[in-house]
């Protein structure tokens, strides 16, 4: 199995991006705040909505910054804050 990072595209406000999920059939719309650029300041937020196709499984939440090391996609490369 292989990992695709999804970045250099769009950069997530790690402090409180206010994230949203939606499920819907095979499709998964995400949107949280964030930038186009790397600055990464609250004031030059917005908001970035991206959309997957094709989803046979999807998870939102866990497992958090203390508990990733344990998940079994950890040795595939999984880390905290990314899109896979």
């Amino acid at each position: 199995m292989k990992l695709i990072d999804i970045k250099d595209r769009f950069y997530m406000d790690t402090g409180a991006p206010n994230p949203l999920a939606l499920f819907v059939g095979s499709k998964v719309v995400v949107s949280f705040w964030g930038s186009l650029n790397d600055d990464n300041e609250q004031e030059n937020s917005d908001t970035v909505v991206i959309t997957f196709t094709g989803c046979i499984k999807s998870s939102f939440g866990l497992p958090n910054n203390e508990t990733l090391h344990g998940h079994p996609y950890y040795k595939f490369g999984l880390r905290s804050y990314g899109f896979y």
